[in-house]
């Protein structure tokens, strides 16, 4: 799987900040996660190794917190992973 880096998530995807932080798009629950959301914006944070990695949709192993984003997942990145 191929590892993309935060900053260029983060220009592509444009990760939300659900409570007005800048820097904290963390969600700790799935509570948290506005109804009606579709799940192509939706990421989650996992620990992988001692690292933190971001994969699409909703992860249940390893499962460290979510993001949402206001671009859904692309085509071209099914197969990436992303280093938070």
């Amino acid at each position: 799987m191929r590892a993309g880096t935060w900053r260029v998530f983060e220009r592509r995807y444009s990760p939300i900040y659900p409570r007005g932080e800048d820097d904290n798009c963390l969600i700790q629950t799935r509570d948290g996660i506005p109804e009606g959301t579709p799940d192509s914006k939706v990421w989650s944070v996992v620990d992988c190794d001692g690292k933190l990695i971001i994969v699409p949709g909703y992860a249940m192993v390893n499962w460290f917190a979510y993001i949402i984003t206001l671009n859904p997942l692309s085509e071209r990145d099914q197969d990436r992973e992303w280093i938070y």
